[in-house]
């Protein structure tokens, strides 16, 4: 005799049935999506008609000009422009000194930013050149989260590397230094992470 098979159940308090939470789902997530959020102009059916959708592109250059996103560097260098020798490219270097940070924190950020600048134009051939990155990143991380509370350090790093790999090319040569780190170990300092 074949063993018995009992299908789950569900309790009268969880719901009666499986699907009966799945429809609520989907009519929970259509009426959040008929929510846009825009003005009473933009939410009418004939303005939407009437104005085209943006593509990816432009609406990256509207926000910019907006003023909620920076406007970055999309040079075919590397580098980029870094007027002032320091390291970090302009417009990264002007967004950490446009922000309402205390000195030591935009000094941890601008750690950061150098490192992750070397990270994308190091020669990824050379051991040691790469090894001295892969401190620099350490360092400069620890500094950040020395400099902020556990969360804000993280957005803050994210926000840099996105920042810097803003580019095709950045982003491969920044990719290209971390798949020639797979497997390398790199020790955190215990102190003096900042180089201030």
């Amino acid at each position: 005799m074949p063993p018995k098979i009992s299908r789950p159940t569900v309790s009268a308090r969880a719901g009666a049935q499986p699907w009966h939470r799945l429809i609520g789902g989907l009519v929970v997530l259509c009426v959040l999506s008929a929510c846009g959020g825009g003005s009473a102009e933009t939410a009418s059916p004939a303005a939407a008609s009437n104005a085209p959708a943006q593509t990816v592109g432009e609406r990256l250059v509207t926000l910019q000009a907006q003023g909620a996103l920076p406007t970055l560097d999309v040079s075919s260098t590397l580098a980029g422009p870094d007027a002032n020798a320091n390291g970090v490219r302009d417009d990264i270097d002007a967004f950490i000194a446009a922000g309402s940070d205390t000195t030591v924190q935009k000094s941890s950020q601008l750690q950061l930013a150098r490192a992750l600048q070397s990270a994308t134009t190091v020669d990824v051939t050379n051991t040691s050149a790469r090894a001295a990155v892969a401190n620099a990143l350490a360092n400069a991380v620890v500094c950040v989260f020395n400099a902020y509370d556990a969360t804000t350090a993280s957005q803050a790093a994210r926000r840099l590397q996105a920042f810097t790999a803003n580019t095709l090319d950045r982003l491969r040569a920044y990719e290209k230094f971390n798949a020639a780190m797979t497997g390398s170990t790199t020790a955190l300092p215990a102190a003096g992470a900042c180089n201030a």
